[in-house]
């Protein structure tokens, strides 16, 4: 994969983004690709939106991934890992990061890949986000 960081003046491309079906290493180094605090100013505003699992913009997915990613590498020190679940809702976010980029293919999006995300009920926001249905 190509270094994203080395691509900030350029601008974000379909190349950066890593297949949804990535493995996880190749996923979350995507994610660390983007300095999500500088951009909202605060660590804080960061957790804020990925708590939220707010989707809104491309900026909010590439948080929520970094979000997740952060998350994740936390619980791993302390020998939590991570569920089917959460694979899927970041392998979603994936997803729609690549579909916001104009280039998703829209077997990316296939209703069967989109799953409820246990505990945060954000499985409405997810269909609707993906545009199934419509």
């Amino acid at each position: 994969m190509v270094d994203v960081r080395d691509r900030k003046e350029k601008g974000l491309t379909l190349q950066d983004v890593p297949l949804p079906e990535a493995d996880w290493s190749e996923i979350a180094a995507f994610a660390r690709s983007f300095d999500a605090p500088a951009y909202h100013g605060s660590y804080r505003a960061c957790v804020e939106i990925g708590r939220q699992r707010r989707h809104e913009t491309l900026e909010d997915l590439r948080t929520c991934l970094y979000f997740e990613e952060r998350r994740w590498r936390q619980c791993a020190l302390i020998g939590i890992e991570m569920g089917e679940e959460d694979m899927e809702y970041i392998r979603q976010l994936v997803r729609m990061i690549r579909q916001r980029l104009g280039k998703g293919s829209r077997s990316d999006l296939a209703p069967e890949k989109v799953v409820g995300i246990s505990g945060a009920g954000r499985w409405y926001s997810l269909i609707k986000e993906a545009g199934i249905g419509k």
